[in-house]
């Protein structure tokens, strides 16, 4: 472009020289105008130089952006090319998240019987079925009915009179340090829909054969505190195991039920315990202490939040006990020293009532009742807090297949004492045609019998002692195709105040809750791991029956004898 320009003031140079060349006097007009051209050709060269410049720098950044397009481009590419490969991945992925499920599925249908069974592993439950007959014959004497106290002798027979028994159990090792144990049972006399003969024999109606409804027997959490290594402990709370007590196990032919022995404490009992083992500081074999605290809250009020005018007495029991084995010298052996205190609430009645007293109740000298009879009591003073307490001590002994010889024995020593109130609850009764111990009724003129009613006594606040001694011995006679039978035999000795606190037995007799004497005998035949038999003979005499209430008024004497015979069949599944 620069060539072209120069050419073009040539060639203008030129043809101004061949027009004006006679023209010397305008030479230096023409050399102005040369020297003008020259400028204008500097300055456009300038401009030209100018241009091309620019036009390089704009061909230089065309190229940086055109090589910046290809870059971009490129990646644009490598993206397109990732962007595929993650469609096919997840493509994959997807087929492999497909796959897992799909295998996730046949493992669950493997593995759900597995923990099915994992968790019914630590859940164990089975039933027991009991059917008894039995044979009964009383021979004594009575008084004839309540306004009549007239003795006469009876001699009367029950015949094959038939019961069942049925029992679920339910235990569960709910983590490793808890425990679930639990029982409810059921036990009702053949055909029989009949309720408790007394709604005020509550204490005695735990476990008999009252009718068909289900009796919750234990519900109990046990919680072991592994924390502290010297005394490891163990909190118990719920309806805790106290009925059928060692030496029940022995005729029953079972493992040990209770935390107590039998004669000293075998009652339904809701409460707390603990038990603490002893090893690491006593240099005995497997010692250890335990403590229980129940409260029987006898009254069926649904009003709870208040003092009710006609209560049934509220009883507060402390166990404690102290236990170990004699292994080595003994094995499966075991030594318990048992202490139980019982306190007794007062009756809260209040006005005039109506309520019923048991057979056998002595409402003053020359007046038994001989059934249960409805009478009216009216207090007599201000009635006591509480009629008192009763403390009982147990020391008890057993030891089983003693030196190899097959031969079970057992022996239990208990003593009682009665600390009664200063104050006796006194009460008039609505029975006027007796003209006894009379007394001016509140507000009126009318004079009505008196009755006072103490712990284990009439009147006199006296406190009261007892004893009472049980022993037995049982066999396994070495004969294995006959399943190794067993033979047992029992004996039992009480005093007149002897107070047993056995209200949940099954033991139709009630033996350890009597004042008396009594002997059994017994044969247990297994004839596989679920069924077995027994037959037994029991004979009771009672000297003494409790009076009021059981633990209220003096034992009356008495010269009942009652015997027993049996057979039953336990069926365990």
């Amino acid at each position: 472009m620069k060539s072209i320009k120069i050419s073009i003031v040539i060639g203008l140079l030129f043809n101004s020289w061949f027009f004006n060349i006679d023209t010397f006097a305008e030479t230096d007009q023409v050399q102005q105008k040369i020297q003008s051209l020259e400028q204008i050709i500097e300055q456009e060269e300038i401009i030209i130089q100018e241009n091309e410049n620019k036009e390089a720098y704009m061909y230089q950044e065309l190229e940086n952006a055109q090589q910046t397009i290809r870059q971009l481009l490129n990646e644009v590419e490598e993206l397109k090319k990732e962007i595929q490969s993650i469609h096919i991945q997840n493509k994959r992925s997807s087929n492999n998240i497909e796959d897992i499920q799909d295998e996730l599925d046949e493992l669950s249908d493997i593995v759900k019987p597995v923990e099915l069974k994992s968790y019914l592993d630590r859940v164990n439950i089975y039933a027991e079925l009991r059917t008894r007959c039995d044979w009964f014959e009383f021979k004594g004497h009575d008084t004839k009915s309540l306004f009549d106290p007239a003795i006469e002798s009876y001699h009367e027979k029950v015949h094959m009179l038939g019961s069942n028994r049925f029992r679920l159990n339910l235990t569960a090792d709910i983590h490793t340090n808890v425990s679930f144990n639990s029982r409810i049972g059921v036990l009702y006399n053949w055909n029989d829909q009949n309720y408790n003969k007394s709604p005020f024999q509550y204490l005695s109606g735990e476990r008999e054969r009252t009718d068909t409804s289900i009796k919750v027997e234990r519900a109990y959490v046990d919680y072991f505190i592994d924390s502290f290594d010297l005394l490891p402990i163990a909190i118990s709370f719920g309806r805790l195991p106290s009925t059928d007590g060692l030496s029940t196990d022995f005729r029953e032919n079972t493992p040990r039920q209770s935390t107590f022995p039998a004669m000293s404490y075998e009652s339904l009992a809701d409460g707390f315990g603990l038990s603490i083992e002893l090893k690491n500081i006593l240099p005995l074999s497997d010692p250890a202490f335990r403590m229980m605290y129940c409260r029987r809250n006898e009254s069926n009020n649904d009003l709870i939040y208040r003092d009710h005018r006609f209560d049934l007495p509220t009883l507060y029991a402390f166990s404690a006990q102290i236990e170990t084995s004699l292994a080595p010298w003994l094995d499966d052996s075991i030594v318990m020293f048992h202490y139980e205190n019982i306190k007794v609430s007062s009756l809260n009645i209040y006005d005039n009532n109506l309520i019923m007293i048991p057979e056998g109740t002595q409402l003053f000298p020359g007046a038994v009742t001989s059934h249960d009879a409805m009478i009216s009591l009216e207090p007599v003073g201000t009635l006591p807090e509480k009629i008192g307490n009763i403390y009982k001590y147990t020391l008890y002994f057993q030891s089983k297949n003693i030196m190899d010889t097959g031969i079970d024995l057992f022996a239990g020593y208990a003593i009682t004492r009665s600390d009664p109130s200063r104050v006796i609850s006194q009460f008039g009764t609505s029975l006027s045609n007796i003209d006894e111990n009379l007394v001016q009724a509140p507000g009126t003129n009318i004079k009505i019998p008196l009755i006072s009613i103490g712990l284990l006594d009439d009147a006199n606040k006296t406190p009261r002692d007892a004893q009472a001694f049980h022993c037995g011995l049982r066999y396994t006679m070495p004969i294995p195709f006959m399943n190794n039978p067993k033979i047992g035999a029992e004996y039992f000795k009480s005093s007149r105040y002897w107070f047993g606190f056995n209200f949940a037995t099954e033991d139709p007799l009630k033996t350890l809750d009597n004042a008396g004497n009594a002997y059994s005998f017994y044969y247990i035949q297994a004839f596989n791991n679920w069924i077995s038999l027994r037959v037994g003979h029991n004979s009771m005499n009672y000297d003494f029956k409790s009076g009021f209430y059981t633990f209220y008024n003096t034992p009356v004497p008495v010269d009942w004898k009652v015997t027993n015979t049996y057979f039953l069949v336990d069926a365990v599944f």
